[in-house]
């Protein structure tokens, strides 16, 4: 009995240890989660030769558990501020510095950035007021709402599109809308899906969104694979604007059933 007491005294000492050990570790290299929030984060904006934009970090990024290095190349979703960004390399620049608050999207292992504000460095002060609450709190969690500047914050939970059918008229400045509860169904294939609402006869009938990657697609997706029927779908998500076609952020899709009424 005396053994066996011992056994559980060594094996809890030990448990103690490790799980001291993976609390004090450094952030591993990898992925960072979905929803992240990375505030006037510093690095340059360049186009590929597949035509696809991407952002170069000038300093590790990282979520807490997960970290990225410095100068890995990391894709920008279509977006409202990409399409201003494009806009400043008609001149023939190659390259753009800027400081960047984005929203991080995992899809298949991959992160992608969902830019809500940009601002050049040429312009920029040395450090931007964006990032000036998290260098003075670092130990607070980046993502909690109490510390993002509020310019921010509204960028982040856009107004809410009551009447779709002034959707163009709502995306003609920098701002994205957020659309809450509508119905339809998805088409294309993974890494290509579109959203298209049902509209039900009113003139916002056929309106479709690309689906930009993220998490909550990689698991629509998982149900769409599984069955050759079309489904029904409520989502809400944030909506933007890219070369005049629409794109959607996608924060949460629930299959919707009809009882055999949808075609």
């Amino acid at each position: 009995m005396r053994r066996f007491a011992v056994m559980i005294v060594l094996v809890a000492g030990v448990t103690g240890v490790l799980a001291a050990a993976s609390e004090t570790d450094e952030p591993r290299q990898g992925p960072l989660r979905d929803g992240h929030v990375l505030l006037g984060t510093r690095g340059i904006v360049r186009p590929t030769e597949d035509k696809r934009w991407v952002f170069v970090p000038a300093e590790p990024l990282t979520d807490g558990r997960r970290t990225i290095a410095e100068g890995t190349p990391i894709e920008l979703l279509r977006s409202n501020p990409l399409e201003k960004m494009a806009a400043l390399f008609e001149s023939g620049r190659q390259t753009l510095g800027v400081w960047m608050t984005a929203r991080v999207t995992l899809y298949r292992g991959v992160n992608y950035l969902y830019c809500v504000h940009f601002v050049p460095t040429r312009s920029a002060p040395v450090v931007p007021a964006e990032a000036t609450p998290v260098e003075m709190t670092p130990a607070a969690d980046p993502n909690e709402p109490s510390i993002l500047p509020a310019h921010i914050r509204r960028r982040l939970q856009p107004d809410v599109v009551l009447d779709l059918e002034k959707l163009p008229q709502m995306l003609e400045g920098d701002r994205d809308v957020a659309m809450v509860d509508r119905t339809g169904y998805f088409t294309g294939k993974a890494g290509r899906r579109t959203f298209v609402l049902d509209g039900f006869g009113r003139k916002i009938e056929g309106l479709s969104f690309h689906v930009l990657p993220d998490t909550v697609l990689q698991r629509t997706e998982v149900m769409l694979d599984a069955s050759p029927q079309r489904m029904r779908f409520r989502v809400s998500g944030v909506v933007t604007r890219y070369n005049n076609e629409y794109y959607l952020l996608l924060q949460r899709a629930v299959r919707t059933y009809t009882h055999g009424n949808f075609r």
